[in-house]
């Protein structure tokens, strides 16, 4: 298995997978065509994000939702490359005694536990909109367009109206 690499100052550590530590930020950079055009569109290197939860598992936003499992099940570990921060508060990183863990992990919990539902539909709708933004439409295709529009405002409403909250991870 490959090592993970952590951006540090001055250069990149390389570090293993055992060396993770909990609320670690794994952001890495996919090989599949959704990925690619992640990275197309959002002008930046990585296609997916998880948080690193601690004892082998990792948090993050899939297509059904944020997912609690093992590090070794989860498609993270096929990237193409994984960069991991880690946080650093003066000269406490999170878990440190001056700065514990604890609340982070509570947020986590929260989110899974309420099983946070994940934009995916928003995100095809960002990404569709990304990619005819400059093409001229006839009149009734545009009044198609601006119906589905529309329609997908409305389910975001809705949402927000019953307290539920959508995590985009890019």
């Amino acid at each position: 298995m490959s090592p993970i690499q952590t951006p540090a100052q001055g250069g990149i550590d390389m570090i293993s997978i055992d060396q993770l530590k909990p609320c670690d930020i794994l952001m890495c950079q996919g090989n599949s065509f959704i990925s690619e055009m992640i990275i197309a569109l959002d002008k930046g290197g990585y296609s997916h994000a998880a948080f690193y939860y601690g004892d082998g598992y990792v948090n993050h936003a899939t297509k059904d939702g944020i997912l609690h499992q093992k590090l070794q099940d989860s498609l993270m570990l096929s990237e193409k490359h994984i960069d991991v921060y880690r946080f650093k508060k003066g000269v406490f990183g999170i878990g440190d005694q001056g700065w514990p863990a604890a609340p982070l992990l509570s947020v986590a919990d929260y989110y899974t536990i309420n099983h946070t539902a994940f934009a995916w539909d928003e995100l095809l709708l960002l990404g569709f909109l990304s990619l005819t933004r400059d093409i001229d439409l006839p009149p009734q295709m545009a009044a198609k367009l601006r119906k589905l529009l529309d329609s997908e405002a409305a389910k975001i409403l809705e949402h927000f109206r019953d307290g539920k909250s959508m995590m985009i991870c890019s």
